[in-house]
């Protein structure tokens, strides 16, 4: 089917369904009626564990459902903050989803860690902050409109030969590497005893 026959818009009280799109969801939802949405976002960090991309929220009505995307610019959360922050959301009376955006722009920065997870500093900070994100995009709450549309992606993708080759090559590398390091020393310890 042509992508413009399978576009369409949901607007309230109209009603289209998604069987046209290859794996669509066919469950029942958890809620139906008109779309609303509110977005916000924080610019913070700390310079450690959350990069300048900061907190991110959207605020997302239908029905009675409300739910709380928010997404921390970060390499993954730590694990024993994210039901802790999960409650703080909840209680809100929101139905929250956090995420990371899975930077790795602090990866390696500090010597000797290779990353600091979100919630390994300033964990109050980050709750307040991630309330108050959430309390914003609920006070900016609009009526949305949702567009879909479905098409076909090709990506490349590293298959497991590629990868065992590209090892390969790093270890080749690394060994050639560290035989010309070696030469260098040899080579410089000659040259001064001469």
């Amino acid at each position: 089917m042509p992508l413009s026959r399978r576009r369409g818009n949901l607007r309230s009280g109209a009603k289209q369904p998604l069987r046209d799109c290859p794996g669509s969801l066919t469950e029942k939802p958890l809620s139906e009626g008109p779309i609303r949405a509110g977005f916000h976002r924080i610019a913070y960090s700390d310079g450690r564990s959350v990069a300048p991309g900061g907190i991110s929220c959207a605020v997302l009505e239908a029905g009675e459902l409300r739910l709380a995307v928010i997404s921390v610019d970060g390499n993954n959360i730590a694990a024993d903050f994210k039901p802790i922050l999960m409650s703080r959301l909840r209680s809100l009376g929101v139905l929250p989803v956090v995420a990371t955006t899975d930077t790795h722009l602090y990866t390696g920065a500090i010597s000797g860690v290779d990353y600091y997870t979100v919630g390994s500093f300033n964990r109050e900070i980050l709750l307040e902050l991630c309330t108050e994100c959430v309390e914003e995009a609920s006070k900016r709450v609009r009526s949305a409109t949702l567009c879909y549309a479905c098409y076909t992606h090709r990506s490349r993708y590293l298959d497991a030969s590629a990868l065992k080759h590209l090892s390969v090559v790093t270890r080749s590398n690394i060994r050639d590497g560290l035989a010309l390091v070696l030469l260098t020393l040899l080579t410089t310890a000659l040259a001064a005893l001469l």
